[in-house]
């Protein structure tokens, strides 16, 4: 196997360290991670298909993931280009693929931005109020606690700002006990948990898939218009 993984048509590039374990994920413009916002249309917000294990761009697949359980499992594992801890894709998650301007600010400031349309779009059809915390998370508080429904990371270049962030919709938690070990970089507000007492999902408040589509597209063509 090839260990250079590359996008050739964004320009983003980067020698895999562990190319027997992370495998190239699919391109063309309906690919499973939504990068190919960076050269196709610059919005995708659609219901993840299948199981995947995406990796951040710099993170270890042994520190973050259970590799052998993954693997007899039958389960590919990815990488993408941008930052952000790792995550499962699998049906009930959905998916926000997003080119963005090359706004100036940082990466608190772009997530914060984006959030404030996301939060009111979700809680127009259901969710609880939503509050930005960690590194783009949104969160909702339940009987005193923060709960993460949507997990967030981006990458600036020369195309603008790729933003890509997973959705809960339906309780993926069992999936994360499987595949996803303790993460080694947590935010504070997730106070230890593990991924079950940490997630929570649209689901829970009467929210279905479908709405959360519709709401999010509409709130990220708001953002990319501002």
């Amino acid at each position: 196997m090839d260990p250079a993984a590359s996008h050739p048509r964004s320009g983003l590039s980067f020698a895999e360290r562990w190319p027997d374990v992370v495998s190239p994920a699919p391109e063309g413009d309906n690919d499973p991670l939504g990068v190919s916002v960076l050269y196709h249309k610059p919005l995708r917000v659609f219901a993840a298909a299948d199981r995947r294990l995406v990796l951040g761009r710099g993170q270890d697949p042994w520190r973050e993931l259970a590799v052998i359980q993954a693997q007899a499992d039958g389960i590919p594992i990815h990488r993408r280009p941008t930052g952000g801890g790792a995550v499962i894709l699998a049906p009930g998650c959905v998916v926000i693929a997003c080119r963005l301007p090359a706004w100036e600010g940082d990466t608190a400031y772009c997530c914060a931005r984006i959030n404030e349309r996301l939060a009111p779009a979700l809680h127009d059809v259901g969710a609880p109020l939503l509050v930005t915390r960690g590194h783009g998370d949104l969160a909702l508080s339940d009987n005193g606690q923060l709960y993460k429904i949507l997990g967030a990371s981006l990458r600036r270049g020369s195309f603008g700002i790729l933003y890509l962030a997973a959705v809960l919709v339906e309780d993926l938690s069992p999936l994360m006990d499987r595949y996803l070990l303790s993460p080694s970089r947590q935010p504070d507000y997730r106070q230890y948990r593990d991924h079950r007492r940490f997630c929570t999902h649209l689901g829970r408040y009467g929210v279905t898939q479908e709405q959360a589509i519709t709401a999010i597209t509409s709130a990220m063509q708001d953002v990319m218009a501002s």
